[in-house]
């Protein structure tokens, strides 16, 4: 099978890494265009970035050197609630050696009946909290029970740039792929937008078994696919950030293993360091703040005047079609939330997994079948809806999980806040008005944790199947403190091999 990528961003190599180690793809072409310069802005990443890795064999060390990587434990609020908190990636451990053991689905039924003058991290995340945001930034060495958990997951900070370099040179490893930087200027359709082949600048045509769409929001303002998109701008408000690279001050104290989240007067400002720069910027609202006035905001915070950061703008939508008979959208072109708990590479490498999927199950129909005989393979056009309904699913998910930070946060000083508090959605008012039942409606107990333990840290109770006396003081979490060095000291070791 021959697969086409279009966008040489992160999410097209992404893809192109993860699906040339499959048997089934005799050819990967990526078409990047030199007109279209890369955003650079998603530095920030969730679990699921160590697990795609590992779907091309990535090299630990030789990523955090070439890609400039910092470590992640989680996402550290600050002013969203009475108490700031790091929202941490969950591992299995501390239920398992609960006693009587817990489940994550016990916990977040626990989590609903938690006192409201309880810290959330005298409860669960006592060490993170302790050590690594403590002041101290340190690197935990992780203990296993199973090559699934981890005592301390964690993912990265990168430069964005240097990634896409990073997996460039991963993706010419194999002798499959190849990239041809040249414009698409279109896309040729028959019925049922089954795509028969590329136009591209230079009188270059491509004709591939399968095409994915990864052009990001800038190109893809063309629509030379025919996306079409449902907007999500009634419910997340921001659509414009302020960006700019800081240098260190004291690396030491600066370097720290987690993203911070800030709240400001008309959004939230991101803090993510990497290994030779501070990337930060201030996600906003133009409905709320004119650009001038959120530059002056942003600059106030950093506390230099003299800077001149760039303004990048999103649109929050999501893709109405992800998947039809001979290509799909992944990325940026797939949709885009906002940046908040960094959902971009993580909607990419959910996504990328139901291609792979489906391309297995389907690749010997999809290169030698007609339209004709494809539109009428039932089983194909089945794995397409189920595959469209699991991606629509995870997109859900993430605006459901964005917009209960909103909704939760306590500051009500300015109308961007009280208008985000009065965000009407149905499916947040589904979500949250049962976390047990949408357990069971949802394919991951972990993901309703985020939920859960958002809502937990602001103190507010929610309905929850538990008699009101049984709390989670009653079954206390035990987390140990296993051997630790500083995280800049860990991430050094590797730019001395």
């Amino acid at each position: 099978m021959h697969l086409c990528i279009v966008g040489s961003g992160a999410s097209g190599w992404l893809v192109a890494n993860q699906l040339k180690e499959q048997d089934y793809i005799t050819k990967v072409t990526i078409i990047g265009s030199p007109k279209i310069p890369h955003i650079g802005v998603g530095e920030s990443t969730t679990l699921s970035l160590p697990k795609a890795h590992s779907k091309f064999n990535a090299e630990l060390g030789q990523f955090i050197r070439e890609s400039h990587a910092a470590v992640k434990y989680g996402v550290y609020y600050q002013n969203w609630s009475k108490n700031d908190w790091i929202h941490f990636f969950k591992s299995n451990i501390p239920f398992k050696k609960s006693k009587p053991e817990l489940s994550a689905r016990k916990y977040i039924q626990l989590l609903g009946n938690k006192p409201q003058d309880v810290f959330i991290h005298n409860l669960y995340g006592k060490q993170i909290w302790k050590e690594v945001v403590g002041k101290n930034n340190v690197f935990p060495e992780n203990r296993r029970i199973s090559e699934a958990d981890e005592e301390y997951p964690h993912t990265f900070h990168f430069d964005a740039g240097r990634y896409i370099n990073y997996l460039k040179k991963q993706a010419f490893k194999s002798s499959k792929v190849e990239f041809i930087e040249e414009t698409v200027e279109n896309v040729n359709f028959t019925e049922s937008k089954y795509i028969q082949s590329l136009n591209l600048t230079n009188n270059i045509d491509i004709i591939a078994d399968y095409y994915v769409n990864t052009t990001g929001q800038k190109l893809n303002s063309k629509n030379i696919f025919n996306e079409q998109y449902d907007s999500l701008e009634h419910v997340l408000l921001t659509n414009k950030a302020v960006v700019y690279p800081l240098e260190y001050t004291n690396k030491r104290e600066q370097f720290h293993p987690y993203t911070v989240a800030k709240t400001m007067k008309n959004g939230w400002r991101w803090i993510t360091p990497t290994w030779e720069r501070i990337g930060t910027g201030y996600t906003f609202s133009n409905n709320h703040i004119s650009e001038d006035e959120a530059v002056n905001e942003f600059l106030e915070d950093i506390g230099d005047k003299t800077l001149q950061p760039n303004i990048v703008d999103f649109t929050p939508r999501v893709n109405k079609q992800t998947f039809r008979i001979n290509s799909c959208s992944i990325g940026m072109a797939n949709g885009f939330l906002e940046p908040l708990d960094a959902p971009g590479l993580a909607l990419t490498n959910s996504v990328t997994t139901k291609l792979e999927k489906l391309l297995e199950i389907y690749s010997k129909d999809i290169s030698t079948s007609t339209l004709h005989e494809l539109k009428n393979n039932e089983l194909y056009i089945e794995g397409l809806n189920i595959s469209n309904n699991t991606v629509k699913k995870s997109y859900n998910f993430w605006v459901i999980f964005i917009l209960n930070q909103y909704k939760t946060c306590y500051r009500l000083d300015t109308p961007f806040w009280v208008d985000h508090k009065n965000i009407q959605w149905k499916n947040w008012d589904l979500a949250v008005r049962d976390l047990n039942a949408y357990c069971d409606m949802h394919y991951n107990d972990y993901d309703v944790m985020m939920l859960a333990q958002t809502i937990a840290s602001r103190d507010i109770q929610y309905y929850t199947p538990m008699p009101k006396h049984i709390t989670p003081l009653n079954f206390p979490l035990e987390e140990t403190l296993p051997k630790t060095q500083h995280h800049l000291d860990w991430i050094e070791s590797f730019h001395k091999l």
